[in-house]
């Protein structure tokens, strides 16, 4: 740093010891969530320092300052994370708690989040082995990536009987191994004292009026809603732990509740309401390539909720929700109801009707009916539903479709010609 030194509460932190819950959980890769704990050891504020940018083509060093003497609050926790996922979990949820009572945007590609992760291996029984500290990761992904493969490196390093190196390293995400920077084999000779310039902080459990002693009963009462609380609201509306996680994760908890406050019954609905706004209101984002925010914008919550209530009545399908949605965002002046009784997006029940577009499939694509019939093959059969949905504009439920679509292929007799 320019200044020489680096101002830090290391010696006397803000905070010491507590713990904290968190869930392991990603959408489509799990499919129960479970709950953890970690330890804190303490919570610290200090000055961002300089960072060195080493380019070993160019055989030079750089210098960044942009960040230094910026504060910085530092969580140290405890070793109490067995993988990369774990700590990857933990880092997740940090995000979103520090986003909740505003301290942090948590936009860690831009450097609001930064994590240095600390590796070491050892079995069972044994001391901690000597660490590594990967330094300056800015992504949940590559934090999870890092610690694995340091892990790995670690154990197939001692396995050929050589020794781990205590040293500072980088992660390149493009090779996705970790780099050594420097070595801190030699004992590091920090030297600690006091600030003259800064006044001490005094805090207080109870209240008071002196404006030089702040009050964490005071503090306390003002913070928001805390994220193991969140889950727990959205759980007694009657979602599941998952459905919860994904919930926030998706930003939807303030639609999600805004829309229960229009139904007769919020617990009955919630399914609904969860299942709405993951497969029509996200899909409709994703594929206008729209924030959730932009969608609110343009289409009211008044709408949202009648297009909702027609869903979740099974007048239509979630996919044909979807396109009405989307005439919704591209013609803020029509309604739901005009929509609907058009005709053009209702959902088709009758089976006698879906039949009929089962028969015209197989007419039409004799062949492919065939090859199904044959093999009873997933690809055959799933061209054919796809292009039933093209011929009938996605009003037709998928279940019914695949029900009704398989048991006239599988009662109509095989031609012998391929």
């Amino acid at each position: 740093m320019p200044s020489g030194y680096q101002i830090t509460q290391y010696r006397h932190p803000l905070a010491i010891g507590g713990e904290l819950d968190y869930v392991i959980y990603v959408r489509g890769r799990h499919k129960k969530a479970r709950i953890c704990k970690a330890r804190l050891q303490q919570i610290q504020l200090e000055q961002d320092s300089g960072k060195s940018l080493h380019d070993s083509e160019g055989r030079q060093s750089l210098v960044d300052l942009n960040r230094a003497g910026v504060a910085l609050m530092e969580i140290v926790t405890e070793p109490d994370f067995e993988d990369g996922e774990q700590a990857a979990a933990f880092v997740r949820d940090i995000q979103a708690s520090l986003k909740l009572i505003n301290t942090c945007d948590g936009k860690m590609e831009q450097g609001s989040l930064r994590i240095d992760a600390n590796i070491s291996v050892h079995k069972p029984g044994s001391p901690y082995g000597v660490r590594t500290e990967v330094k300056n990761l800015n992504s949940v992904k590559s934090v999870e990536q890092a610690i694995d493969y340091e892990v790995k490196r670690q154990k197939n390093l001692l396995a050929r009987g050589g020794q781990v190196i205590n040293q500072t390293m980088s992660f390149d995400c493009d090779t996705r191994q970790t780099v050594a920077m420097r070595d801190k084999e030699r004992l590091q000779d920090y030297r600690f004292m006091a600030e003259p310039n800064l006044p001490p902080i005094v805090l207080t459990d109870g209240s008071t009026d002196n404006p030089h002693i702040l009050s964490i009963d005071h503090i306390r009462a003002g913070m928001p809603e805390l994220l193991p609380a969140l889950r727990q609201r959205l759980i007694s509306y009657g979602l599941s732990l998952e459905q919860a996680m994904t919930t926030i994760e998706l930003r939807l908890v303030n639609i999600f509740e805004e829309m229960l406050k229009l139904s007769s019954n919020p617990t009955v609905s919630s399914q609904s309401a969860f299942r709405f706004l993951n497969l029509v209101v996200v899909r409709a984002c994703s594929e206008q390539k729209c924030s959730l925010e932009h969608l609110l914008s343009v289409v009211t919550l008044e709408k949202l909720s009648h297009l909702w209530h027609a869903y979740e009545k099974e007048a239509l399908t979630h996919i044909s929700s979807t396109e009405l949605l989307h005439r919704l965002l591209n013609e803020p002046a029509a309604t739901v109801q005009a929509l609907l009784e058009s005709g053009e997006f209702t959902r088709i029940s009758d089976e006698r009707e879906i039949l009929r577009y089962c028969v015209a499939v197989a007419e039409n694509n004799p062949k492919l009916a065939r090859r199904y019939q044959k093999k009873k093959g997933s690809r055959e059969f799933a061209e054919l539903i796809s292009i039933i949905q093209k011929d009938s504009e996605n009003r037709i439920d998928h279940v019914d479709l695949f029900r009704v679509l398989r048991a006239y292929l599988d009662s109509k007799p095989s031609s012998s010609n391929s």
